[in-house]
């Protein structure tokens, strides 16, 4: 266990792009496993909701909670995420955004600036929880 975490964890000061998300909920042997998203700052754990365009960086990619959700299963985040690149979205005042792999990822509800990034991912037996750190700028 002890090394499972050790490779899916991320120094202190980066935070998850969408291809670095991929790249480490890849590495999870059981894509069965439920998945759900730690909230730094309420201390709740969510389902992963949809995608959007972040508030705080138009040109960044955010998802928001959901209390029942079609993304269940780290299989079913994998799925969603890889759908992301040159994926538009749009935004207020009809604004479009092209999204890649390359983008940063946010936990925010829509239209909302939180500023909480992915920045570790933890395997427990029961499912896996994508962690959030508030980052203030």
């Amino acid at each position: 266990m002890k090394d499972i975490l050790k490779a899916l964890y991320l120094e202190e000061k980066e935070s998850f792009t969408v291809e670095k998300l991929l790249e480490k909920l890849k590495r999870v042997q059981n894509k069965d496993k439920e998945i759900v998203i730690w909230d730094d700052v309420t201390e709740y754990t969510y389902y992963p909701g949809s995608f959007h365009s972040y508030r705080g960086s138009y040109s960044s990619l955010a998802i928001n909670s959901a209390m029942e959700s079609e993304i269940t299963t780290v299989e079913d985040f994998i799925k969603e995420l890889e759908e992301i690149d040159w994926k538009v979205f749009e935004w207020y005042k009809w604004w479009e955004f092209q999204m890649s792999k390359d983008n940063e990822i946010y936990f925010s509800e829509y239209g909302t600036a939180s500023w909480l990034k992915f920045t570790w991912i933890k395997e427990f037996e029961q499912g896996i929880v994508i962690e959030t750190r508030k980052f203030d700028y």
